[in-house]
């Protein structure tokens, strides 16, 4: 009888090869840590085969007044159609610098097409000892441990310490585990929600348009450069 296991997926197969950050799970109930000010960072441009812009118009109908409510505010940072692939870790360290100089001291890195619920956003904007990965039971991406995004929390000054995204990230994939490695690097853990889900919004996968993808995003990877090397918030 053959023992052979079946190969692993691509993400997979990458993923186990390398150091995990201490996991920390978060017990269930509002945190114990008050509100700071903060805000809530999106990562956008319109691509109308995906219904971003619907996304968008839901998100801030559903999701931008809680966020007031709850002393926050929510920053749309949008990308031009400038010809080049989409830049999320980009447009994700230009909204941290902005929401820092505005006085924010917890930022939310927050995708368009993922609303919380109430015990999820309870965790917004509270300033955690650890960065919290928000969508950590996010089904689509829950098998690949070696991943931080989706919807993301930091302090302003855990995103510093990592030196944030790297910028060179054009095009799907590979940013968020970049953004990973950074969190090792730096000896940080990862909290995660004992409670809390997200309602994803329909629409066709990034992945299955190949214009959009970063094709060399392992190979980015591979060389990574130290985030304190100037690729990133600094």
């Amino acid at each position: 009888m053959s023992t052979a296991q079946p190969p692993l997926p691509a993400d997979a197969a990458y993923y186990a090869r390398f150091p995990r950050a201490p996991r920390v799970e978060l017990p269930p109930g509002l945190p114990a840590a008050p509100r700071a000010r903060f805000a809530v960072i999106v990562p956008y441009r319109d691509a109308p085969a995906q219904g971003r812009a619907g996304q968008l118009a839901r998100f801030l109908a559903e999701v931008s007044p809680r966020v007031a409510a709850a002393g926050g505010e929510t920053l749309i940072i949008e990308q031009s159609h400038d010809g080049r692939r989409f830049n999320r870790g980009r447009l994700l360290n230009l909204g941290v610098r902005l929401a820092a100089e505005r006085g924010a001291g917890v930022v939310v890195l927050h995708d368009v097409d993922l609303l919380p619920d109430d015990p999820i956003f309870a965790l917004y904007g509270r300033a955690l000892p650890h960065p919290v990965h928000l969508a950590a039971h996010w089904p689509k991406y829950a098998h690949l441990d070696l991943f931080f995004g989706g919807v993301t929390s930091f302090t302003v000054e855990q995103f510093a310490r990592i030196n944030g995204y790297p910028n060179d990230f054009w095009g799907w994939g590979g940013e968020d585990e970049a953004l990973y490695h950074r969190l090792v690097e730096a000896g940080l853990s990862v909290a995660v929600p004992a409670e809390g889900r997200f309602l994803e919004l329909d629409h066709p996968l990034t992945q299955s348009v190949p214009e959009q993808v970063n094709a060399q995003r392992f190979e980015q990877l591979e060389r990574r450069a130290p985030a304190g090397l100037g690729n990133g918030l600094a």
